[in-house]
């Protein structure tokens, strides 16, 4: 959502930070300011910590975001989507293009796949 509607250095305002994760996973890594606002001072000791400590990576990823559509027979149709797919998730989860590559590979055959969208992930 915040790469959706947001650029770069903009600032996302989240109201309920809970953890920090909009903070810490999303915007400090996406280039983005954000404010957070949590009544919890558990979480607040908690977030902090997180924003102190280098990012290595994302810590959870929901697994979904491997799947593949099982309708996308339109080569356009397809090539939009795995489009997407680059700049919404692959560029920040380089750790899964193989096995994104693989599952799209398995799907769909040779059906004119677009294999060098993975090229400069």
């Amino acid at each position: 959502m915040i790469l959706a509607s947001c650029e770069e250095n903009d600032c996302v305002l989240d109201t309920f930070s809970g953890s920090g994760i909009t903070l810490r996973v999303v915007c400090q890594q996406l280039n983005r300011h954000c404010t957070g606002i949590e009544l919890n001072p558990g979480y607040i000791v908690l977030t902090k910590k997180r924003l102190e400590q280098p990012f290595s990576g994302f810590d959870n990823i929901d697994q979904r975001m491997e799947r593949i559509p099982n309708d996308l027979n339109d080569t356009q149709i397809r090539n939009e989507y795995l489009d997407n797919h680059k700049i919404w998730f692959l560029k920040y989860h380089a750790d899964m293009i193989n096995s994104f590559k693989h599952e799209h590979e398995r799907k769909y055959g040779d059906k004119n796949i677009k294999l060098e969208l993975f090229d400069d992930v």
